[in-house]
């Protein structure tokens, strides 16, 4: 058999990326200084997206469907965000009934933002 042309079948990790836009900051959140406070002050939201990697598939949700977007952002394996640990999470979080820092709940969570960071 010609291994060139057999074709391995990997199973795709169920991937999103995604990223909240919010209403503005008060100055309470922007005067914030621990996670705490700033959940405390967190913008609503006003639309979210989530591009699902597996589907090849955007999704778009305004803030009565965040449970949705909870449950898709949940049940990932991996999440990708920009400054999603530090904000998105706590947007989540304050609003709309999340009830724990870990998106996914079994996986992980690459910050962009957090990367970035770090490296500099």
């Amino acid at each position: 058999m010609d291994k060139s042309k057999t074709r391995v079948m990997t199973k795709k990790t169920k991937r999103v990326v995604f990223d909240i836009e919010t209403e503005p900051f008060s100055q309470g959140f922007l005067d914030a200084k621990t996670v705490a406070d700033k959940t405390n002050e967190a913008p609503k939201m006003r639309i979210a997206c989530v591009y699902e990697e597996k589907v090849d598939k955007y999704h778009y949700f305004d803030p009565t469907q965040a449970e949705a977007l909870i449950k898709i952002l949940s049940e990932s394996e991996e999440v990708i965000s920009f400054n999603g640990k530090e904000f998105d999470v706590l947007v989540l979080k304050k609003h709309y009934g999340l009830d724990h820092n870990n998106i996914p709940a079994k996986g992980t969570h690459v910050d962009i933002h957090e990367i970035m960071t770090d490296i500099t």
